[in-house]
């Protein structure tokens, strides 16, 4: 029989995986959306874009918004 009664959790871990710690966002490499392929889907790992919203996240047949980068370039 269970001993921790109203226990609503059995069997939990007691210290959770080590996970790494995020990078520096000063060693990330910055992009602007001219150095993306909008066609291929792969991760730009190491770099960061920085991005202003111009219009606010809606739903379509997924999420879409507006941004703009440093460069004026806007992506949808």
């Amino acid at each position: 029989m269970n001993s921790h009664k109203g226990t609503a959790f059995t069997g939990t871990v007691a210290k959770p995986p080590n996970t790494p710690k995020p990078p520096r966002l000063s060693s990330l490499k910055n992009i602007t959306l001219k150095e993306m392929n909008p066609i291929e889907d792969k991760p730009y790992d190491g770099c960061v874009l920085e991005v202003r919203i111009i219009d606010w996240a809606y739903v379509v047949k997924g999420i879409a918004g507006i941004i703009e980068d440093e460069n004026g370039d806007l992506q949808r």
